[in-house]
């Protein structure tokens, strides 16, 4: 796995090769994705909108679960990532809700288009 904490010390490297690799790696997908969504953008709605992409058509209560967060910051955070944001101004648009089909007071959450692209090209620079 690695050198251990004291050998790094030691060795005055903070990081072994491989480790250095993968956080260069995460670097480079958060620089892409503030370049992408917005410089500000915090970690947890970064989390919120890849736990969509990977569990498309969730609702509210199921993506909360999912990012082991709460209802009402969850809530925030996909109104944000939308359309419209909670103050119902332009949001991200990277995100769609559709009323479940069912449970008409329901929405599920699916990307648009534009969250499509953006996660093909994150995926693109993890190839990389």
């Amino acid at each position: 796995m690695g050198l251990s904490i004291d050998e790094l010390r030691v060795r005055g490297k903070s990081v072994d090769k491989e480790s250095e690799k993968q956080m260069k790696m995460i670097e480079r997908l958060l620089r892409e994705m503030r370049a992408s969504i917005s410089p500000n953008i915090p970690v947890q709605m970064v989390h919120t909108l890849v736990v969509v992409a990977l569990n498309e058509g969730k609702c509210l209560t199921e993506i909360t679960k999912l990012t082991a967060g709460k209802v009402s910051t969850t809530s925030r955070h996909l109104l944000d990532l939308g359309i419209r944001n909670r103050k119902k101004e332009p949001g991200y648009g990277l995100i769609n809700c559709e009323t479940d089909a069912v449970e008409l007071r329901k929405n599920n959450y699916f990307l648009t288009t534009r969250g499509k692209l953006l996660m093909r090209q994150l995926a693109i620079t993890l190839e990389g």
